[in-house]
């Protein structure tokens, strides 16, 4: 099924994937790059093409990571989910009509007797004259066997065409899981996190692959973790860091909550952000783990934050964060040209300081508060408003 082809069930998983996206001011690319799960599949999931999708329990998890990106409850979606694909399920194919057709085909007269050949030997009786009583006894289990050949040819059949339709189903289910989980070739791969997609040789790979020897089993469905995973949450001070595992990131900017990563008693974990000293250390990840970080600003003499304002320049924007907002600031007039400054879920209490000229995309307008060259001009527009604006060099 094409995305084209997809028709919303009406239960609201279209709705609320696709209005949660664009208050957060995201396309499917920057959904994509930020979850690490292809665009194709995410916008089956707002499409609710499950078709095009892959094995129920890696679309869940797609369907996790796309909440947590775009900020709305991950049961509220899954019960959305369950619901619009239950929905697009029509009544099954049955065969009892075509049986049901066979078997009175096959099933004896009232009168139990069975039609006569040419040959006058089924079904036919001598006259009472010229055979004995015992002559016509006999001819009974000859009429038996006339049933019974009868329904060979009538039932031989369709038991041929049953067990070809069963040996080529079981062929396609064959080769499709060799497609979805074997590699082309002999490749080396590294253990990796949900979220994430291992390269094959063919360049192409299948997320939450969590293994040191190949993939591993997915996350139970409903989300529970299976034995060889635990749960990892992260809490920085400030928010909105990176977070890696052995090099592997994590969906999202802090806080990070409840993501399965490989069970290991000692892993590498770094923490982030613009403007800040990178926390490292090795976290025992054997059991569920909850880390909180306190993040330190780098000092001036090691630079500071680049695109910040420099002491004592005026001319700058400074941004404010009221409430929660997506922000983007690019160092030009245009978003997506010159350096990327910032790129991230903005929390309250936050403050960005840019020199211009930049502009500034945001998600909710009236959350942040904006002064330029020290005067303020208040919100960039009304509460969840989309908009975005460009302070060229003075």
């Amino acid at each position: 099924m094409s995305p084209d082809d997809a028709t919303p069930t009406g239960h609201g998983l279209s709705s609320l994937l696709r209005d949660a996206r664009t208050r957060a001011g995201l396309e499917l690319d920057e959904v994509s790059t930020r979850t690490h799960v292809r665009a194709s599949y995410l916008e089956a999931l707002e499409n609710e093409d499950f078709a095009a999708l892959p094995e129920d329990v890696y679309a869940r998890n797609f369907l996790r990571l796309y909440a947590r990106a775009v900020g709305i409850d991950v049961q509220d979606a899954l019960t959305r989910y369950d619901a619009a694909k239950a929905a697009q399920h029509g009544p099954p194919a049955s065969g009892q009509a075509h049986a049901q057709a066979d078997a009175q085909t096959a099933r004896p007269s009232p009168s139990g007797e069975a039609p006569a050949n040419n040959t006058g030997e089924v079904g036919s009786t001598p006259p009472q004259d010229a055979a004995p009583r015992r002559a016509r006894r006999s001819a009974a289990p000859r009429r038996d066997t006339g049933r019974a050949r009868a329904m060979v040819r009538q039932v031989g059949p369709l038991l041929m065409t049953l067990v070809l339709a069963g040996a080529l189903v079981g062929l396609a289910v064959w080769g499709f899981n060799e497609l979805l989980f074997q590699p082309s070739g002999p490749v080396s791969t590294p253990t990796a996190e949900e979220g994430q997609e291992p390269q094959g040789a063919d360049g192409n790979g299948v997320p939450d692959a969590s293994a040191e020897d190949g993939p591993a089993a997915p996350a139970l469905p409903g989300g529970d973790a299976l034995p060889d995973e635990v749960l990892f949450s992260v809490t920085s001070d400030p928010p909105g860091a990176e977070v890696t595992v052995d090099a592997f990131p994590l969906p999202g900017t802090t806080p990070i909550e409840d993501v399965p990563v490989t069970a290991r008693e000692a892993r590498t974990v770094r923490v982030t952000r613009e403007g800040y000293q990178p926390f490292e250390d090795a976290v025992d990840l054997s059991t569920d783990r909850s880390l909180s970080v306190t993040l330190t600003p780098e000092s001036e003499a090691e630079g500071g934050s680049e695109g910040a304002i420099a002491a004592g320049d005026p001319s700058g924007v400074v941004v404010i964060v009221n409430e929660a907002s997506w922000l983007e600031a690019y160092q030009s007039t245009s978003r997506g040209e010159g350096e990327r400054l910032a790129y991230t879920t903005a929390q309250p209490g936050e403050r960005f300081e840019f020199s211009r000229p930049v502009y500034l995309h945001v998600g909710n307008a009236g959350g942040l508060e904006v002064i330029v060259d020290g005067e303020s001009i208040g919100a960039l527009g009304s509460g969840g408003a989309v908009t975005g604006e460009a302070f060229p060099a003075p």
